[in-house]
């Protein structure tokens, strides 16, 4: 597949991606009590996370797209400020499950189809593209947890999530490559089967379940 052919994302993807992860990352700070420096903090990590694994482990391209672009961090100060004026006001939106499960759906979706491209301009074989895509969707939500001490959703059993990342990479390439949509409409298209497949496994409480011969319960018991 040429990916000079497919690389034609228009620059608003990354940022609508990275305007709703830094209001995720502020969101789930303010959830947890934190002051304006934590939420601040939590806001750049989690609409940077993805670029930071991307770029200084994959594609090591030079420095991070945090240190290159100043949308990167000017956006997360705008939105942890607004977050932190507006208190009491937003408490429902940052409370609301289906919420933020939205805005998290979404911003993944984005993340994880630049990703793929850019991961395919530099050359990467497709399976290691695909890697690079979902790392980059998932990776803000994956280091906002090991920062803040909890498991990564990324990898517990529960609602579906790096396989809605997976799902919409692999939509957007056969949508492309099989049946020559342009980019962004395919890129739209993927984003919504990421919204949809959250949706409908919150919905229906479809959730991924731990090795069912091996009870982990049992095993911390037998150690």
């Amino acid at each position: 597949m040429d990916a000079h052919h497919i690389y034609s994302l228009p620059i608003w993807f990354d940022v609508i991606a990275t305007v709703l992860w830094a209001t995720s990352g502020a969101f789930f700070a303010a959830r947890q009590g934190f002051d304006i420096t934590g939420i601040t903090f939590f806001s750049i990590l989690a609409c940077t996370g993805g670029g930071i694994i991307r770029d200084g482990i994959f594609l090591n391209n030079g420095p991070a797209a945090i240190l290159t672009s100043p949308m990167y961090i000017v956006l997360p100060l705008i939105i942890s400020g607004l977050v932190w004026l507006a208190g009491e006001r937003i408490a429902p939106l940052a409370a609301s499950n289906t919420f933020t499960s939205v805005i998290d759906a979404v911003g993944t979706g984005g993340f994880a189809l630049y990703g793929l491209q850019l991961a395919l301009l530099a050359k990467v074989s497709l399976p290691g593209a695909l890697l690079v895509g979902v790392l980059n969707g998932v990776g803000g939500a994956l280091l906002r947890d090991v920062v803040a001490n909890r498991l990564p959703q990324f990898v517990e059993p529960g609602v579906l999530y790096g396989i809605a990342a997976l799902t919409s990479c692999l939509a957007f390439l056969g949508l492309v490559g099989l049946l020559h949509v342009p980019a962004t409409p395919a890129a739209l298209v993927a984003i919504v089967i990421m919204v949809a497949i959250r949706m409908v496994a919150i919905h229906f409480d479809l959730q991924t379940k731990p090795v069912p011969w091996l009870d982990p319960k049992a095993s911390e018991t037998a150690a």
